[in-house]
């Protein structure tokens, strides 16, 4: 009786003590997951970031660190997403992604969206980020996750603070495997023709024909080209690509001056291949335009020229007249009217010649030459001579 009544007893307490501990566990933290994969050096491939235990994510933000010697980022993107399908399944919209690439030190900062408009966010898992990188060389690249934030359900969640969970993620490279030209599959599949029809008298005669297609095929075959990886590349833009705002303009990081001390002094448009400062400064008539633009060393480099029209223009949306969401220049708000180097046509030899203008949220306009307004450099293309007037 008294051992039954321990027993008992026992499993009562137990009992109270699962009870408690059970009932403060509570849900599941939400996390912050970046994906893996096994990729072939010269590949580009999407690695996705996603969440879960989410009840309505309407915002986030993170860093991503990779081995640049390794991996080397393309481009990121939301559009396409589960995020992107729960902004507009609940009537609202994407802001427009932002963030910043270095594939120098290998780190994406600031990768951060929001929903705009009505909507409950996503729930209760989902990708939330596509990035895309290309495999440079064999080796392991961890993908690490840092400075992140989320909004769940209204509330500001900080990954520091604990309130979510990061999981990291790592890209295996390894060497490909060539495939065999198909001459040495043919060589093969007559040896062994040969040898059937022939038995063992023909087996010398059957390998002597494999060896002779082998030494053919691996003759004839292309040598594959090595990657070399010395700084950042981007393909050559042709004037007829379009890219998102969040993967059009890239930080150059390793473009130092003294207004930029830890880089980023210049922006490389990936749609013109043109390279425009970040803050541009200055101001003056047209020719002062021409001659300030010359003497820039904006990231410490020379060869800075005033723009043409079609290439100022460029960088804006045409449906706000103004620069699109997301870009990553400064200091610009309060600068509208920025000088072009195109003449307005007829009026060169007038007394009051004029050259076109951009004014941001405004569009093209003309000024007459002895205005004074602002000046925005640039960089590459094939250049604009001034007039000699």
């Amino acid at each position: 009786m008294i051992g039954r009544f321990a027993v008992a007893l026992t499993c009562f307490l137990l009992a109270e003590l699962a009870g408690p501990n059970m009932s403060r566990a509570g849900p599941l933290l939400p996390e912050l997951t970046a994906g893996s994969d096994t990729v072939h050096v010269g590949d580009v491939f999407t690695i996705p970031i996603s969440v879960t235990n989410v009840a309505g994510l309407t915002s986030f933000q993170f860093d991503l660190a990779f081995n640049p010697a390794i991996i080397r980022e393309l481009s990121f993107t939301d559009v396409g997403t589960d995020f992107d399908a729960a902004a507009t399944a609940g009537g609202g919209s994407l802001t427009g992604i932002t963030g910043f690439v270095d594939n120098a030190t290998g780190l994406l900062s600031g990768i951060a969206d929001s929903i705009s408009g009505p909507g409950t966010g996503l729930a209760p898992s989902g990708v939330i980020v596509d990035i895309e990188f290309q495999a440079l060389a064999v080796g392991i690249s961890s993908l690490t996750l840092s400075n992140a934030f989320l909004t769940d359900n209204g509330a500001s969640l900080s990954s520091d603070s604990g309130d979510f969970v990061l999981q990291n993620g790592e890209v295996i490279g390894a060497v490909a495997v060539p495939e065999p030209p198909p001459v040495l599959l043919l060589g093969l599949a007559l040896a062994f023709v040969f040898f059937i029809h022939g038995g063992r008298r023909t087996m010398k005669k059957s390998m002597l024909a494999f060896a002779l297609f082998g030494a053919v095929a691996f003759a004839s075959a292309p040598i594959s080209a090595q990657i070399t990886q010395n700084g950042p590349y981007y393909a050559n833009p042709s004037w007829d690509q379009q890219v998102p705002a969040a993967q059009r303009f890239i930080v150059l990081s390793n473009w130092v001056d003294a207004n930029f001390p830890s880089g980023g002094a210049a922006v490389l448009d990936r749609e013109t291949g043109l390279v425009w400062e970040r803050s541009p400064t200055g101001g003056g008539t047209w020719i002062q335009a021409f001659t300030a633009c010359r003497g820039h060393t904006t990231g410490n480099r020379l060869g800075w020229r005033l723009p043409s029209e079609e290439e100022l223009s460029s960088l804006l949306d045409a449906t706000t007249r103004d620069l699109p969401l997301g870009h990553p220049f400064q200091g610009i708000s309060a600068l509208k009217d920025f000088w072009t180097a195109s003449t307005v046509e007829g009026t060169e030899n007038t007394s009051s010649p004029e050259a076109w203008e951009i004014e941001l949220s405004s569009g093209v306009f003309t000024a007459t030459k002895n205005s004074t307004l602002f000046v925005w450099c640039v960089r590459g293309g094939p250049g604009v001579a001034i007039p000699p007037y």
